[in-house]
Formats: structure tokens, sequence, C-alpha cells
């Protein structure tokens, strides 16, 4: 959490962080950014990119926005997908690298939920939840890791091809090959093609265009887990 005298580590610390959402802060209901969402129950139309690049989500059809919902992870904001059609989306102006690490802070509730996901077959880092019920990574191969559950989990994905790692709760679950497909856009609660959708709540998600060390993943994964009383 940072050295004892010095400032906290913010993601941002890293020079590689190409996205970054928190759910307790830059949410608007609208996807032109214009009216904050800050009631609970509020709809959620655009979602600020609080790292510096600019790559705000945001999902146009009112009927297709998650929720707002406060106070419900360690004091601090969730965005609820409802299992059936909401998500949000972000088109990039160049592809992010294959190698990239993500992190996200949520809980599907329901089998089959992509947590994280580009935006067609060929452009995924995908970490979600399989409809046979384990937790997995996926950027043209699969890399599986453990059952899945209900529960709020910080998902950890870093993607180097057959030097893939995915970890769950700050602990490896599994390592090995996830593919190397790059990414050219960022889809949060649905699979690239508005299916696969999530049941249940979003806290942040990150993302690094790099595989970022041991060290670095451990910075952030103290950062999220101090933050989200993970």
């Amino acid at each position: 959490m940072g050295m004892a005298g010095g400032a906290a580590f913010i993601p941002t610390d890293i020079a590689s962080l190409a996205y970054w959402f928190d759910a307790s802060s830059g949410t608007y209901q609208d996807s032109a950014r214009t009216t904050p969402a800050t009631a609970d129950s509020d709809p959620v139309g655009g979602w600020e990119d609080l790292s510096g690049q600019a790559r705000h989500l945001a999902q146009g059809t009112a009927g297709l926005r998650p929720t707002l919902r406060t106070a419900v992870l360690n004091g601090r904001s969730v965005l609820r997908f409802d299992g059936a059609d909401d998500f949000l989306r972000k088109t990039f102006g160049a592809n992010l690298p294959s190698q990239a690490t993500v992190f996200v802070v949520g809980k599907n509730t329901a089998n089959g939920g992509i947590l994280h996901d580009g935006d067609d077959v060929a452009h995924r880092h995908q970490v979600y939840r399989r409809a046979a019920g384990t937790y997995a990574m996926f950027a043209g191969a699969l890399l599986e890791g453990p059952a899945a559950d209900s529960n709020f989990h910080l998902f950890t994905a870093k993607f180097a091809s057959v030097s893939s790692v995915f970890r769950l709760d700050r602990a490896q679950v599994a390592a090995g090959d996830a593919g190397a497909e790059v990414m050219d856009a960022l889809t949060v609660g649905a699979a690239f093609d508005n299916s696969s959708t999530v049941s249940g709540d979003i806290a942040a998600v990150l993302g690094y265009a790099a595989a970022l060390t041991a060290s670095e993943i451990e910075r952030v994964e103290d950062y999220l887990a101090a933050r989200y009383g993970l």
C-alpha cells in the first residue's frame, strides 16, 4: 500500500495503466456523461475512465444500462447488471497488446456471465464464469480456474500467451496458455456479441497494457483488497 513515510499507491503509479473504472467515482446516467449518477438505483449510461486515457465506457440505449447501487461493498458503490441485457462498451482508437493484465472486483451469481471482454471473436481478453460453473480467462485459449460461487472476488488475469496467470483473491489458481489475442475494444458486463450477460455486481475494472511483474500485481491487488474489503 505504499512505503512508510511515502505516498500511498494508486493504480496510475504503474505507467502501463490503460483503463480504470471505479463504481464509486465517475458514473453518469447518460452516455454523453452530462448527468451524474449518484443516487441508489440511478441508471449508468457512462462510466468515466480514471486512467487519464479517456477510454470511457458507454451505453446509449436506456434499457441496456446497469444501475448504480450505493454502499454495497465495504461502503463502496457497485454497478448492478441484470443478467438479461445490460452492458457497457468502449471501442479503442488502436489495439492494446496481447500481453496485458486485467483486474476485476465483482460477483457473478449465474453461470455464463462475462465480466470483461472485447468486441469481436478475434479480439478478446475474457474474465468470466463459464457455463460449466468455473471461473476462467480466455484470449484465444481457455485457462480454467476453480469452481465459481456467488461471492465478491478480486479477479486478476495476466494475459501472456503460454505464460498466462489467473489469480483469485490474491492467490494463483491457474497458469498456462490463455492465447494471444489483442484488444481493440472493451465490453463490461457481457460478451462481445452482447450475450452472456452478467447477473451480479461490478465495483472496479482495471487494465494494464503489459504483463505486470509479480511485485506490480501485488501492489494493485493490495490496493483493491484494502479499498473493497476483500
